[in-house]
């Protein structure tokens, strides 16, 4: 019997059918499951005929009498193997399906910050080499302006870790350089600051000690799901703080857009419909016991380290007030996604006005429209936001809140999510942040990672950054008035709009 398995089984992996699904990538962070494909796909290579493709004329000719040509053993054998070849594909093809999507999405998002390829769409489409000459005449002026912010800049100490390496070092490269060293400390010293970003119970607790604006939670921080389910289904709208709708769940413990840790309701009648039918808490059931995955980024081990031990947990959030876009002729919202570096805003980007749309410092706007303009990069410029272009105070708002917040971090790199009000200039107000962006930069990609990992600008940080302090950058932590004086002095200075200027002269 096991010899006739065996038979059956090198036949049944002959069949191209058994192969339609080969993992091709040879990259190390595959499951076992790739093994098993590639032997597959070896198998078809090697060729294609299977055990009902083997001609026997005796068998033909017993068919064609009317006779059963196998032996009752024979039978029970390949019912065997077709039992345990669905069960095999039950429990093996999904998990299957999804790696070779994981594993596409990540190398993609590589390719499209890699400097290879962005060197041959710059030699082949004359819309890209337009967009990367400005990004790099840009990038030229703003270095001296970052040498300059690098002089007044104190890196905390958990961020003085990040190894970077000779050569040209990529964007993704330094994100995952860092990484590797915040994984490190949580190893070894079992320093958790990442969860600044990681865990955004710990995130907007540290907004709200800095007396950060933010977009107003409502409620407190719930640590037990149970808890929550029940204050959301049996409490009205006064006791759960809310004002108006919508509002949105969060679950502190997924921050990765795939996680997909947030929900929107749109109304009280829609959260009594969620409760009585079970759905909020099967979601928050779902939510409660997921475990981010970092699976789009080159990052994936080391990232998902840092968030493998999150307590999990929910917030309760009103929403940020609307904006104007000529492109979907509707009120909604704006959020700008900025990176600052060395304490400096280097540009911003959005997928509320157009996909991929990019704000820079000297006020112009990058979109790039189509899927040709994404595909290659090739950008027009913007001149449709008359009443963002027309009234400076909307971007000023976002580049001082952002730079402000990321020094009060102390961080190297970090990305500021901030919401636009249209109808108050001086109102922007923080959504989140991020340590490990995975955003879209277009041509600035290149031009960003080189202000990170700029040789001249690292060893004026270190020369200078006598306020680093091995304090943690999470947990019951107010800055200093000594400390925000500093802050004020060099980051903000005359600079603060009416707006900031509680943000400017706390303490």
């Amino acid at each position: 019997m096991t010899s006739s398995i065996g038979q059956l089984w090198r036949g049944v992996r002959r069949r191209p059918e058994a192969s339609i699904l080969p993992h091709t990538s040879n990259n190390s962070e595959s499951n076992d499951c790739s093994s098993v494909d590639r032997e597959a796909l070896g198998g078809q290579q090697s060729g294609a005929r299977s055990v009902s493709g083997e001609s026997n004329p005796k068998e033909c000719s017993a068919l064609n009498t009317g006779h059963w040509p196998l032996n009752r053993g024979m039978a029970k054998n390949i019912l065997l193997c077709i039992l345990l070849a669905t069960v095999a594909t039950a429990i093996f093809l999904p998990s299957a399906l999804v790696e070779i999507e994981h594993v596409i999405v990540r190398q993609a998002r590589i390719l499209g910050q890699n400097r290879k390829w962005s060197e041959l769409k710059v030699y082949l489409v004359p819309g890209t080499r337009r967009t990367y000459e400005k990004a790099k005449a840009y990038y030229m002026e703003q270095k001296p302006l970052f040498e300059e912010a690098a002089k007044n800049f104190s890196l905390h100490w958990y961020f003085s870790h990040t190894i970077v390496p000779d050569g040209y070092v990529g964007w993704y490269d330094m994100i995952s350089c860092r990484t590797i060293a915040m994984a490190s400390l949580l190893v070894n010293e079992g320093r958790d600051d990442a969860n600044i970003e990681k865990d955004k119970c710990q995130m907007y607790s540290f907004l709200q000690l800095n007396k950060l604006p933010i977009v107003p939670l409502l409620g407190s921080v719930w640590r037990d799901d149970q808890q929550f389910v029940k204050d959301m289904c049996t409490s009205d709208d006064t006791e759960l703080g809310i004002s108006a709708y919508p509002v949105f769940v969060k679950s502190c413990h997924l921050t990765q857009g795939s996680s997909k840790g947030t929900t929107m309701i749109r109304s009280r009648p829609q959260l009594d419909q969620l409760c009585t039918s079970g759905q909020l808490e099967k979601w928050v059931e779902e939510k409660w016991v997921y475990r981010a995955n970092d699976w789009e980024r080159p990052w994936r081990k080391e990232g998902n380290m840092l968030t493998d031990n999150l307590k999990p947990g929910f917030i309760l959030q009103g929403s940020a007030g609307l904006s104007y876009n000529p492109y979907t002729d509707k009120m909604q919202i704006l959020e700008l996604k900025v990176e600052v570096l060395w304490g400096r805003a280097y540009l911003a980007t959005s997928n509320d006005v157009l996909k991929g749309t990019i704000f820079l410092r000297d006020g112009t706007i990058e979109i790039y429209p189509g899927g040709w303009g994404q595909a290659m990069t090739a950008h027009v410029l913007e001149d449709r936001m008359v009443w963002l272009q027309e009234e400076p105070r909307y971007l000023e708002c976002v580049w001082r809140l952002a730079e402000y917040t990321a020094i009060l971090m102390s961080a190297d790199q970090v990305r500021i999510d901030i919401f636009i009000i249209q109808s108050d200039p001086e109102g922007c107000v923080i959504n989140e942040n991020s340590l490990s962006s995975g955003a879209g930069y277009a041509m600035h990609f290149d031009f960003l990672s080189r202000v990170w990992a700029d040789v001249s600008i690292r060893s004026m940080i270190v020369a200078h950054s006598h306020h680093t302090s091995h304090m943690p950058i999470v947990g019951d932590v107010v800055r200093s008035r000594t400390e925000i004086d500093y802050l004020r002095r060099t980051t903000m200075g005359s600079k603060c709009t009416n707006r900031l200027q509680k943000i400017c002269h706390q303490g």
